[in-house]
């Protein structure tokens, strides 16, 4: 068989944010879908991924108003500063990526394009 890559996540923090990096397979459409829904989940029963429920990437919330998500293709956020309760479940693709993250952060995002 051939060689499998190491699965890695990596984190960085400050002030202003909190940036993770994960080099698995990325986001595909219905996990996009699953994320703007609440009680829905695109994780199958017994697949050794954790939450299935819909409500763990809601979470993030308690943190800040507006989470980026950045998987090539996608590059959206959830923005309830500008949307209200409606930023909860529906994304605004970002055009430019790096303008939503902060500069001491910039390398983490070449590591991704």
């Amino acid at each position: 068989g051939g060689e499998r890559e190491l699965r890695e996540l990596y984190l960085e923090c400050s002030e202003e944010a909190l940036i993770a990096f994960h080099n698995e397979k990325g986001f595909q459409p219905k996990d996009l879908y699953a994320m703007c829904q609440v009680g829905e989940s695109s994780k199958a029963a017994g697949s050794g991924k954790i939450g299935r429920k819909g409500i763990g990437f809601k979470s993030v919330f308690q943190i800040c108003d507006r989470p980026v998500v950045i998987s090539p293709p996608f590059q959206f956020c959830f923005d309830t500063a500008k949307h209200d309760i409606f930023g909860y479940i529906v994304p605004s693709w970002v055009e430019q990526p790096a303008d939503h993250v902060p500069e001491q952060h910039h390398t983490l995002l070449q590591r991704i394009f």
